[in-house]
């Protein structure tokens, strides 16, 4: 059994954030999401976020072609669902720094463990020494930094 009917996807690119709505057929799907933003070649830049806040980001991770930050499935929770889907380790790391909305942190941790790589440690230490940042969001970003730790013993120098 699956669901049927339409689900809010929403992207963070370099002009802002954009909702978009897809209608569900099927068990899985894949589906073109036109972009608002050109690339930029700037490597840092104020980026309005969807709560109206506009912070300045390091773009230097970031594929230059490309205007995606990070995107987000169903962000509003309408619809009980188990969703998979893929996005590049920086979207990630970037998605965990900026997006304030607790529930999309959390998934940003759980995808950065299967990216054990220093721009992921660096990502998680940048989380746990955010005062502000919600305490469960903290805590899961401290077993993720030991998972990611683990596995990188050979070249870990932190």
């Amino acid at each position: 059994m699956f669901f049927k009917g339409p689900l809010k996807v929403t992207v963070q690119e370099l002009d802002g954030s954009f909702n978009h709505t897809l209608q569900i057929e099927e068990n899985s799907l894949k589906h073109d999401i036109p972009c608002h933003s050109k690339s930029r070649r700037n490597k840092k830049k104020k980026i309005p976020l969807m709560n109206g806040e506009e912070v300045d980001m390091d773009l230097s991770a970031m594929d230059a072609d490309s205007p995606l930050l990070w995107i987000r499935i169903d962000p509003d929770m309408s619809v009980l669902r188990k969703v998979e889907f893929e996005q590049a380790d920086f979207m990630w790391q970037y998605q965990l720094r900026y997006e304030r909305d607790v529930v999309a942190q959390e998934e940003s941790i759980l995808a950065l463990q299967k990216f054990p790589t220093p721009a992921s440690r660096l990502a998680l230490t940048d989380i746990l020494e955010q005062e502000q940042c919600f305490y469960r969001v903290r805590i899961m970003a401290c077993f993720c930094l030991a998972k990611i730790a683990n596995f990188m013993v050979s070249t870990w120098t932190g």
